[in-house]
Protein backbone atom coordinates (compact mmCIF):
# COMPACT_ATOMS: atom_id res chain seq x y z
CA UNK A 1 0.00 0.00 0.00
CA UNK A 2 1.15 3.36 -0.82
CA UNK A 3 2.31 5.84 1.84
CA UNK A 4 0.69 9.09 2.00
CA UNK A 5 3.38 12.08 2.10
CA UNK A 6 3.57 14.32 4.97
CA UNK A 7 2.33 16.98 2.56
CA UNK A 8 -0.36 15.37 1.67
CA UNK A 9 -1.35 14.72 5.39
CA UNK A 10 -1.32 18.47 5.87
CA UNK A 11 -3.17 19.31 3.55
CA UNK A 12 -6.41 17.29 4.84
CA UNK A 13 -9.33 19.71 6.58
CA UNK A 14 -10.20 18.25 9.78
CA UNK A 15 -13.71 19.86 10.64
CA UNK A 16 -13.83 21.90 13.54
CA UNK A 17 -16.69 22.37 16.05
CA UNK A 18 -17.15 26.13 16.65
CA UNK A 19 -19.10 26.59 20.26
CA UNK A 20 -21.62 29.39 20.10
CA UNK A 21 -20.96 31.81 22.72
CA UNK A 22 -23.43 31.99 25.70
CA UNK A 23 -25.95 35.20 25.64
CA UNK A 24 -25.43 37.21 28.89
CA UNK A 25 -28.85 37.48 30.46
CA UNK A 26 -28.76 40.88 32.54
CA UNK A 27 -30.54 40.50 35.82
CA UNK A 28 -31.14 44.34 36.04
CA UNK A 29 -31.98 46.40 39.18
CA UNK A 30 -34.78 49.48 38.27
CA UNK A 31 -33.40 52.66 40.30
CA UNK A 32 -35.83 55.20 40.99
CA UNK A 33 -34.82 58.47 43.49
CA UNK A 34 -37.23 61.39 44.13
CA UNK A 35 -36.41 64.38 46.27
CA UNK A 36 -38.54 66.19 47.93
CA UNK A 37 -38.67 68.94 45.00
CA UNK A 38 -39.46 66.22 42.32
CA UNK A 39 -42.09 64.96 44.21
CA UNK A 40 -43.95 68.52 42.63
CA UNK A 41 -42.93 67.44 39.32
CA UNK A 42 -45.60 64.68 37.39
CA UNK A 43 -42.71 63.44 35.28
CA UNK A 44 -40.33 63.03 38.37
CA UNK A 45 -43.11 60.75 40.10
CA UNK A 46 -41.81 56.73 40.57
CA UNK A 47 -44.57 55.58 38.73
CA UNK A 48 -43.54 57.22 35.75
CA UNK A 49 -39.98 55.99 36.92
CA UNK A 50 -41.27 52.27 36.99
CA UNK A 51 -43.00 52.49 33.80
CA UNK A 52 -40.09 54.03 31.72
CA UNK A 53 -37.90 51.41 33.23
CA UNK A 54 -40.16 48.94 32.74
CA UNK A 55 -40.86 49.24 29.08
CA UNK A 56 -37.39 49.60 28.66
CA UNK A 57 -36.55 45.94 29.96
CA UNK A 58 -39.45 44.58 27.99
CA UNK A 59 -37.72 45.93 24.96
CA UNK A 60 -34.62 44.25 25.43
CA UNK A 61 -34.00 41.02 24.92
CA UNK A 62 -31.18 40.47 27.18
CA UNK A 63 -32.65 41.70 30.32
CA UNK A 64 -34.77 40.40 33.23
CA UNK A 65 -36.15 42.97 35.89
CA UNK A 66 -34.95 41.75 39.36
CA UNK A 67 -36.40 44.55 41.73
CA UNK A 68 -37.26 48.27 41.67
CA UNK A 69 -34.88 49.77 44.64
CA UNK A 70 -36.19 53.18 45.67
CA UNK A 71 -34.93 56.35 47.45
CA UNK A 72 -38.13 58.70 47.60
CA UNK A 73 -37.46 62.19 49.31
CA UNK A 74 -33.48 61.76 49.15
CA UNK A 75 -31.26 64.27 47.62
CA UNK A 76 -29.28 63.79 44.76
CA UNK A 77 -26.31 65.56 45.98
CA UNK A 78 -25.79 62.94 48.97
CA UNK A 79 -24.98 59.05 48.35
CA UNK A 80 -26.27 58.24 51.80
CA UNK A 81 -29.39 56.70 50.32
CA UNK A 82 -30.44 53.20 52.43
CA UNK A 83 -32.14 51.54 48.63
CA UNK A 84 -28.72 53.33 46.86
CA UNK A 85 -26.95 51.35 49.07
CA UNK A 86 -28.69 48.24 49.30
CA UNK A 87 -28.49 48.04 45.57
CA UNK A 88 -24.63 48.50 45.24
CA UNK A 89 -24.42 45.36 48.00
CA UNK A 90 -26.98 43.23 45.76
CA UNK A 91 -24.03 44.19 42.63
CA UNK A 92 -21.03 43.41 44.64
CA UNK A 93 -22.57 39.93 46.15
CA UNK A 94 -23.84 38.97 42.15
CA UNK A 95 -27.35 39.26 42.70
CA UNK A 96 -27.54 41.87 40.14
CA UNK A 97 -24.85 42.78 37.33
CA UNK A 98 -26.60 45.97 35.53
CA UNK A 99 -28.55 49.34 36.98
CA UNK A 100 -31.23 50.85 35.33
CA UNK A 101 -32.39 54.57 35.62
CA UNK A 102 -34.60 57.29 33.83
CA UNK A 103 -31.45 59.49 33.54
CA UNK A 104 -28.40 60.52 34.82
CA UNK A 105 -29.99 62.95 37.37
CA UNK A 106 -31.54 60.01 39.43
CA UNK A 107 -28.03 57.91 39.89
CA UNK A 108 -27.02 61.84 41.36
CA UNK A 109 -26.94 65.17 41.69
CA UNK A 110 -22.78 65.27 42.71
CA UNK A 111 -20.88 65.09 39.30
CA UNK A 112 -17.71 63.76 41.10
CA UNK A 113 -18.88 61.04 42.93
CA UNK A 114 -21.90 60.54 39.95
CA UNK A 115 -19.00 60.06 37.91
CA UNK A 116 -16.97 57.53 39.93
CA UNK A 117 -19.58 54.98 40.42
CA UNK A 118 -20.80 55.32 36.73
CA UNK A 119 -17.50 55.06 35.35
CA UNK A 120 -15.12 53.37 37.72
CA UNK A 121 -16.65 51.41 40.35
CA UNK A 122 -19.68 49.26 38.55
CA UNK A 123 -17.13 48.47 35.79
CA UNK A 124 -14.91 47.38 38.37
CA UNK A 125 -17.74 45.02 39.54
CA UNK A 126 -18.77 43.78 36.79
CA UNK A 127 -22.15 45.94 36.59
CA UNK A 128 -23.38 47.50 33.63
CA UNK A 129 -25.04 50.73 33.88
CA UNK A 130 -27.76 52.46 31.44
CA UNK A 131 -29.63 55.90 31.48
CA UNK A 132 -32.95 55.46 29.53
CA UNK A 133 -33.13 59.03 28.42
CA UNK A 134 -29.66 59.60 28.56
CA UNK A 135 -29.37 57.29 25.89
CA UNK A 136 -25.99 55.91 27.84
CA UNK A 137 -24.70 52.94 28.37
CA UNK A 138 -21.81 51.54 29.78
CA UNK A 139 -21.31 48.24 27.19
CA UNK A 140 -21.34 50.49 24.46
CA UNK A 141 -18.40 52.75 22.70
CA UNK A 142 -17.73 55.12 26.11
CA UNK A 143 -15.51 57.09 23.73
CA UNK A 144 -18.82 58.04 21.45
CA UNK A 145 -20.79 60.98 22.07
CA UNK A 146 -22.64 59.60 24.81
CA UNK A 147 -19.30 58.41 27.15
CA UNK A 148 -18.12 62.49 26.46
CA UNK A 149 -20.71 64.16 27.61
CA UNK A 150 -21.34 62.16 30.41
CA UNK A 151 -19.35 64.68 32.49
CA UNK A 152 -21.02 67.39 30.96
CA UNK A 153 -24.35 66.27 32.18
CA UNK A 154 -23.60 65.43 35.60
CA UNK A 155 -22.30 68.78 35.90
CA UNK A 156 -25.06 70.78 34.86
CA UNK A 157 -27.02 68.33 37.03
CA UNK A 158 -25.26 69.65 40.48
CA UNK A 159 -25.87 72.82 39.16
CA UNK A 160 -29.33 72.69 38.84
CA UNK A 161 -29.29 70.88 42.53
CA UNK A 162 -27.56 74.28 43.43
CA UNK A 163 -29.70 76.34 42.15
CA UNK A 164 -32.82 74.79 43.27
CA UNK A 165 -30.77 74.81 47.12
CA UNK A 166 -30.20 78.37 46.87
CA UNK A 167 -34.13 79.08 45.82
CA UNK A 168 -35.41 77.36 48.33
CA UNK A 169 -33.41 78.77 51.24
CA UNK A 170 -34.27 82.14 49.73
CA UNK A 171 -37.99 81.48 49.60
CA UNK A 172 -37.55 80.44 53.32
CA UNK A 173 -35.97 83.33 54.70
CA UNK A 174 -38.45 85.45 53.19
CA UNK A 175 -40.96 83.10 54.81
CA UNK A 176 -39.73 83.80 58.22
CA UNK A 177 -39.25 87.61 57.31
CA UNK A 178 -43.12 86.98 56.84
CA UNK A 179 -43.82 85.42 60.24
CA UNK A 180 -44.33 82.19 58.71
CA UNK A 181 -43.20 79.01 60.68
CA UNK A 182 -41.55 77.27 57.94
CA UNK A 183 -40.52 73.99 60.50
CA UNK A 184 -40.91 70.29 58.99
CA UNK A 185 -42.27 69.56 62.74
CA UNK A 186 -44.46 72.12 65.08
CA UNK A 187 -42.93 72.50 68.58
CA UNK A 188 -44.38 71.02 71.61
CA UNK A 189 -47.82 72.55 72.31
CA UNK A 190 -48.12 74.18 68.69
CA UNK A 191 -50.17 72.24 65.43
CA UNK A 192 -50.14 73.49 62.03
CA UNK A 193 -53.30 75.15 61.38
CA UNK A 194 -55.25 72.85 58.59
CA UNK A 195 -55.51 75.80 56.27
CA UNK A 196 -52.22 77.22 56.45
CA UNK A 197 -48.48 75.04 57.34
CA UNK A 198 -46.52 78.29 57.68
CA UNK A 199 -49.20 79.21 60.59
CA UNK A 200 -48.65 77.58 64.09
CA UNK A 201 -52.31 76.63 66.27
CA UNK A 202 -51.87 75.97 69.76
CA UNK A 203 -52.65 72.46 70.56
CA UNK A 204 -55.38 72.50 73.84
CA UNK A 205 -54.44 68.71 74.66
CA UNK A 206 -51.10 70.14 75.05
CA UNK A 207 -51.68 73.44 76.26
CA UNK A 208 -52.17 73.29 80.16
CA UNK A 209 -48.71 71.19 80.45
CA UNK A 210 -46.63 74.07 78.62
CA UNK A 211 -49.09 76.37 80.98
CA UNK A 212 -48.03 74.77 84.27
CA UNK A 213 -44.11 74.82 82.81
CA UNK A 214 -43.91 78.59 82.50
CA UNK A 215 -46.16 78.35 85.94
CA UNK A 216 -42.93 76.71 87.53
CA UNK A 217 -40.41 78.67 85.75
CA UNK A 218 -41.76 81.76 87.40
CA UNK A 219 -42.06 80.27 90.64
CA UNK A 220 -38.55 79.34 90.41
CA UNK A 221 -39.15 75.82 90.83
CA UNK A 222 -35.86 74.18 89.41
CA UNK A 223 -35.87 71.74 86.55
CA UNK A 224 -35.56 68.66 88.95
CA UNK A 225 -38.54 69.02 90.44
CA UNK A 226 -40.72 70.22 87.05
CA UNK A 227 -39.46 66.65 86.02
CA UNK A 228 -40.77 64.86 88.97
CA UNK A 229 -43.54 67.04 89.57
CA UNK A 230 -44.82 66.29 85.73
CA UNK A 231 -44.22 62.42 86.53
CA UNK A 232 -46.11 62.37 89.30
CA UNK A 233 -48.96 64.20 88.53
CA UNK A 234 -50.47 63.36 85.47
CA UNK A 235 -54.02 65.15 86.28
CA UNK A 236 -52.43 68.16 84.39
CA UNK A 237 -51.34 66.68 81.49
Amino acid sequence: MARKSRKNLDALTVPTIESTPTATVYNAAGYIRLSVEDNKKKGESVETQKTILENFITLAPDMKLHDFYIDNGISGTTFERPAFKKMLADAESGVINCIIVKDLSRMGRNAIDTGYYIEKYLPSIGCRFVAVNDDFDTNGDMNNSAGVILPLKNIINEAYALDIGRKIKAQQRQAMKDGEYVGARPPYGFLKSPDNCHKLIIDPIAAPTVRQIFEWFLDEVSVILMKRNIFQAPQIL
